[in-house]
């Protein structure tokens, strides 16, 4: 925003010093009309993407609409490749008494998965908030 403002200033300096061509005069003027115009937008844009990042927690659960209880009796594989696709990482495994525990996070969401699984097949999916997700 602040090489907008720049190129705006250096504009208007220049469209108001007395420039003796009266289309040059114009082009300056149009030109400082469109940086306002592109500066203005920059900032609401800014400001709409600040007041969407302050989503409360209820909210982001209102909007998620991936169920992952759906990767339940799927294969392991499957499974990672849908979390996958819908914008998780693994953040962490461990390995309990034979079953494989992962945490899938979402950065966009804020969401986390513990993903249990045993030969190569999930075995339970669910959101989890304590252990494993940050």
């Amino acid at each position: 925003m602040k090489v907008h403002m720049l190129a705006l200033g250096v504009i208007m300096s220049v469209a108001l010093s007395g420039c003796q061509n009266p289309n040059a005069n114009k082009v300056l003027l149009g030109a400082a009309a469109v940086g306002a115009v592109g500066t203005a937008y920059y900032a609401g844009r800014k400001h709409e993407k600040h007041k969407s990042d302050d989503k409360s927690e209820d909210s982001y659960r209102k909007d998620d609409s991936y169920d992952p209880s759906q990767l339940v009796d799927k294969s392991l594989s499957r499974a990672e490749r849908s979390l996958s696709h819908h914008g998780y990482y693994r953040q962490q495994q461990e390995n309990k008494h034979g079953n494989q525990i992962a945490y899938w996070n979402n950065r966009d969401s804020h969401h986390c998965i513990k993903l249990k699984s045993r030969d190569e097949k999930v075995t339970a999916a669910q959101r989890n908030h304590g252990h494993g997700c940050s």
